[in-house]
């Protein structure tokens, strides 16, 4: 799929909200993570996590379980937390990210580039390996929207 065929995909989408100034400038902090790197893979944190101390061997054994060709692994249910990319994918969705941060969040993109890769699902570990620790979501899209506790139900410490 080529740079035109995302944007009307993208624009395809119903917006919730005009308001993603937050949203947009953390698409663009992440595409400046040190990407090049010599590993095979890369695990997208926050630095306000929580997980049982087995985590690295419980996301290894889960790799290796993975009998489909994947492109997202998630470790926890919530937004852009815990999701498992392959070195190999990350300077196509860097680009992604910088080219749609305007049109929606980096919780919502990372779905949208899964899907143009034709990832009907990203694989979820259960039960997760993260909590965030913050009480609420800060993708509040619009007014109308409550705040909602931000809690992953599949998590399990320990």
């Amino acid at each position: 799929m080529n740079n035109t065929d995302c944007k009307i995909y993208l624009n395809s989408l119903v917006k919730d909200s005009q308001n993603y100034v937050l949203h947009s400038d953390m698409c663009i902090f992440f595409t400046f993570y040190p990407f090049q790197c010599f590993l095979d893979y890369y695990l997208q944190l926050e630095d306000d996590v929580i997980s049982p101390p087995n985590f690295l061997s419980a996301i290894d054994q889960f790799i290796k379980q993975q009998t489909k060709k994947w492109v997202t692994l998630q470790f926890s249910e919530l937004g852009f937390i815990a999701k498992l990319y392959h070195t190999s994918d990350l300077n196509r969705f860097t680009r992604f990210l910088v080219d749609f941060y305007a049109q929606r969040p980096v919780d919502y993109l990372l779905t949208d580039f899964a899907r143009l890769l034709d990832m009907k699902d990203m694989p979820l570990r259960k039960p997760t390996l993260f909590q965030h620790m913050g009480q609420y979501s800060s993708l509040v899209l619009s007014k109308s929207q409550k705040m909602s506790k931000f809690i992953d139900k599949y998590f399990k410490n320990g």
